[in-house]
């Protein structure tokens, strides 16, 4: 938001975010545009795969009409993540994996906070964009409840 909008404060209208990435930049989005709260949440579309190459964010600034694209530095993420995440999940890691998913979580939770956004981001740049199309309130949100409602019925047959 710094490199759209400087001292200026932003503007929510004024703001069109989109990601590839679903978890936790969406529950942040959420939290910052919506003020979060379970009745606030996006849920991601069932195609969006939590894989570290599709944590990448674009900010698109209507009134000057400048976007810049935010994408996570490669090789930063840890590459067994949603591996272990998923073994996590269904109680069956070993005590190795059980220690190497602990100092993942602590470099996620506790490590990269403490890092600069050049650090995780490198120095993305600013552009200007065309546009064209509309986006009309809460559309995005429907289009997801379909896609996912087709999505686990599609699993169900």
């Amino acid at each position: 938001l710094d490199l759209l909008y400087g001292d200026e404060v932003p503007v929510v209208t004024d703001l069109l975010v989109f990601t590839t990435t679903p978890g936790g930049p969406i529950d942040l989005l959420d939290k910052v545009l919506r003020g979060g709260g379970a009745n606030g949440r996006t849920w991601p579309a069932p195609d969006m795969a939590a894989d570290p190459d599709n944590f990448a964010l674009l900010f698109l600034r209507k009134s000057t009409l400048q976007m810049v694209e935010v994408r996570l530095r490669p090789g930063l993420w840890p590459a067994d993540w949603f591996a272990l995440r998923e073994k996590n999940k269904a109680g069956t890691l070993t005590a190795g994996e059980r220690q190497r998913f602990a100092a993942h979580r602590k470099l996620l939770t506790e490590d990269y906070p403490q890092r600069s956004f050049e650090e995780l981001f490198g120095r993305p740049e600013v552009s200007t964009f065309a546009a064209w199309g509309q986006l009309e309130r809460g559309e995005m949100d429907r289009h997801s409840r379909t896609m996912r409602r087709l999505h686990r019925t599609a699993e169900a047959q």
